[in-house]
């Protein structure tokens, strides 16, 4: 299985959830709501999608939120598929991704936690109180708004490299 999960937002007051390939109920995103917490699985529970005879190719999802909506944790874990967020506030930011690039564009979290096997980091955005970054076999490239409380970066196999934008203030 490959694919992508995007994930940004809309002018309308609901979130939406789409899967952009044609399959079969049994390969389906499965969703539920359980106390304000939106958990969204690839397929139903105890489905042998790796079946040779039922193997899917590639899947996309994508995950339209509100633009007021402000989160407090987005939790992502993935296998063979990039994640790319683009335009989320939230408190805390946890993506995990094995053989998959990460791309955040536009992303402000207070928190983030980014660990990844086989595929580049690219963050660009606000991170205000903690960068930490794991990366093995990729790059990683940080360009962050403003200078964060704390920032911890490891590499096996990759480049770091970490931009931070200061604003000039000239005193009058």
């Amino acid at each position: 299985m490959s694919g992508e999960i995007n994930i940004t937002t809309h002018n309308d007051k609901t979130i939406e959830i789409n899967e952009t390939k044609d399959i079969d109920e049994n390969n389906k995103l499965v969703y539920k709501l359980t106390n304000n917490d939106l958990y969204i699985s690839f397929c139903k529970k105890n489905n042998k999608f790796f079946s040779s005879f039922n193997r899917i190719e590639s899947k996309e999802l994508t995950v339209k939120i509100p633009n007021t909506m402000q989160l407090s944790l987005l939790n992502v874990k993935n296998t063979s598929a990039d994640i790319n967020i683009n335009n989320i506030n939230t408190n805390s930011l946890k993506l995990s991704s094995v053989s998959g690039d990460i791309e955040l564009i536009n992303t402000n979290a207070h928190f983030s936690y980014l660990n990844n096997v086989s595929g580049d980091i690219d963050i660009n955005g606000t991170f205000n109180e903690q960068i930490n970054t794991n990366n093995v076999s990729g790059d990683t490239n940080i360009e962050n708004n403003i200078l964060p409380k704390y920032i911890n970066t490891n590499s096996v196999s990759g480049d770091i490299s970490i931009y931070i934008f200061l604003k000039m203030m000239l005193l009058q």
